[in-house]
Formats: C-alpha cells, structure tokens, sequence
C-alpha cells in the first residue's frame, strides 16, 4: 500500500511540474527595461557674473558646483564633507569626490575614441583618483586659440565609480549656456550641459 502511496505522489508531481513549466511558458519573465539617458542642462560652473557698477565681467566665486548622478542633484557646498556627491565643476576645471578634493571614494578613468552609445559595460582600464600632479579629466576639452572658446574633446568619454558603488558614463556636451552649436564666444560660458547613463556591472 505504501509503494503504491507513493508512486501516486511521484506522478501527481510531475503532472504538477508540468502544469508550472506551461504556466512559465505562457508568462515569462519581462525582459529588463532599457535605462534611459540623463541630460543635465546649464549646470553653472561658477560663471562670470557682470559688474552692476562698471559693467565688465568680473571673477566667480571660486566655488565648485557640486554634483550626485544616483539623483540628478546639486550638492550644496555645506553638506560637502559628508561625501555623498561624486564630481565638481568650477570652470574648466572638474574634479572628483576623493583623495584632494574630498572625503568620498569616487574615481574615474577616460576612454577615448569610443562614442557614448558603444560603450555599455564597465571598462577595464585603472580608475584613479585625482592628485596633485593632476585631475583624471584635466583633457576633457580643447582650447581654440583663433576665437578663445572652450570645445568638448571628441570621443573623450569620462567613467565614473560614484560614492554610492555604481558606474556612470559622461559625456560633457557642451561649455556654454544653452549648448549653442555656433557663435560659442557669444555666449555665456562656464555652464555645462553633459549627458549620463549608468553602465551594467558586468566589465569588459
């Protein structure tokens, strides 16, 4: 009586692991919605503000704006030294939460000649932490002599391991206010516009 107990159960759970196999088939797992690209418009980089008295331009304030990617946040300068911010923009200049500029763990590598959209998963090369003989992105721009203006460097890509242990590709878009394609010098400058997409885990 107990053999044939138990081959009942055996069949019923095959019958019932089949019933769940058909059920898979019919609802399958959806598959992982694409992330979708972050653009940050006109962030200021501590622009030049204009004299009320005499009207010539004169110096920012010297502070860096202050930025987290995991919300699309600026981070006022007061709450800096809790390090849940990942990269500053003060002028040219951009610098990283670590090591000088600092308390976070945020590094950062370049890679170049690759457009944004090719690069999907976490490079290989060393992530670095800015440091006294220089910024990982010092690069990411050109400088053209005839009518002074500041270009974002063609196929320079800035990873990012951010403070909070995720990886973002940048793509800094433009130096002036509006992202004006022409007529660079007449716009105001020190102001960022840069797209971001957070990479899969897996590394090359």
């Amino acid at each position: 009586m107990k053999n044939v107990t138990l081959s009942a159960l055996l069949i019923m759970a095959v019958i019932f692991a089949g019933s769940c196999s058909k059920d898979d088939d019919k609802n399958p797992s959806p598959e992982p919605t694409p992330q979708t690209v972050t653009v940050i418009k006109d962030l200021p980089a501590d622009p030049v503000v204009e004299d009320p008295d005499g009207g010539r331009p004169s110096g920012g304030t010297g502070e860096f704006t202050l930025f987290r990617f995991s919300d699309s946040s600026i981070v006022e300068i007061s709450d800096s030294a809790a390090g849940k911010w990942d990269i500053g923009f003060q002028g040219t200049t951009v610098i990283l939460n670590s090591n000088i500029h600092g308390s976070g763990n945020v590094t950062g590598q370049v890679v170049k000649n690759t457009l944004f959209e090719d690069l999907t998963t976490i490079p290989g090369g060393s992530f670095l932490s800015d440091s006294t003989s220089g910024n990982v992105f010092d690069g990411w721009y050109e400088y053209n002599m005839e009518n002074h203006t500041i270009n974002p460097n063609p196929g320079f890509l800035l990873v990012i391991h951010t403070h909070d242990d995720k990886y973002v590709k940048v793509k800094i878009v433009s130096y002036y206010k509006g992202a004006p394609e022409e007529n660079l010098s007449d716009a105001p400058s020190r102001y960022y516009t840069f797209k971001y997409l957070f990479l899969s885990e897996e590394k090359e």
